[in-house]
C-alpha cells in the first residue's frame, strides 16, 4: 500500500513501493486522500470555486500520474483509490491487511523544517503493518 499526495517525497515513494511489490510478487494499491474545499469541514470556504470540478480534476491527475509511474514495472498490478477522507485515518484503515505501507517523509502541506510530516508520524505510530518512509529523490 502506498499513500501519495503529489509531493516529491510521495512520488519517490512510488518508485520504492513498485520495486517492493515487484520483489514480493504482490500488487500495489495507491491511495490519495482529497480534502473537499467546499465542505463544511474546510476551514475557509473558497468563493466562486466549483469544488466538484476541482475534485474531478485532482482525481484525474492522480490516476494519470499513477498510471505513468506504474509503467516502470508493467508486471506489477497497480490499483488506485481516491477518497475524501483524512489521510491519517484512510491510510491506517486501508493498510490493515497490507504487507507494507510506503510513504514519503513529508507531504505537500508539511513545512521543510519537519523531518517527518504529520501523516507519516501517525502511520509510524498506528499502522498495523511495517511502514517504509522514503525521502524525496535528489
Amino acid at each position: 500500500m502506498l499513500g501519495i499526495d503529489g509531493s516529491p517525497a510521495s512520488l519517490a515513494a512510488f518508485d520504492f513501493a513498485l520495486d517492493e511489490a515487484a520483489l514480493r510478487g504482490g500488487i500495489l494499491t495507491v491511495l490519495c486522500c482529497w480534502a473537499d474545499c467546499g465542505s463544511s469541514s474546510w476551514p475557509d470556504p473558497l468563493p466562486f470555486v466549483d469544488s466538484h470540478a476541482l475534485r474531478e480534476g485532482a482525481e484525474a491527475r492522480f490516476r494519470e500520474v499513477a498510471s505513468q509511474l506504474a509503467r516502470r514495472h508493467p508486471d506489477v498490478p497497480v490499483t488506485t483509490e481516491f477518497v475524501t477522507e483524512r489521510p491519517q485515518r484512510a491510510l491506517i484503515d486501508s493498510a490493515k491487511d497490507a504487507t507494507l505501507l510506503v510513504l514519503g517523509n513529508r507531504g505537500i502541506e508539511s513545512p521543510a523544517c519537519l523531518l517527518l510530516g504529520p501523516v507519516t508520524q501517525t502511520a509510524l505510530l498506528k499502522a498495523w503493518c511495517p511502514v517504509a518512509v522514503t525521502p524525496p529523490s535528489s
